[in-house]
């Protein structure tokens, strides 16, 4: 299985964490979402 095939949601309320997680993430072929708060992050989670 490849890294593109793998979903990954970052959850945290620092917006600069997030953004460095999901640029590097990306990077490395991973698709990502973000949310900053546990209740967006569900239903991200729900959708994805």
């Amino acid at each position: 299985m490849s890294k593109t095939e793998f979903k990954v949601l970052a959850i945290d309320d620092e917006k600069d964490i997030l953004l460095l997680l999901k640029y590097n993430l990306e990077s490395e072929g991973y698709h990502v979402k973000t949310a900053s708060s546990g209740k967006e992050g569900i239903e991200i989670a729900e959708e994805f």
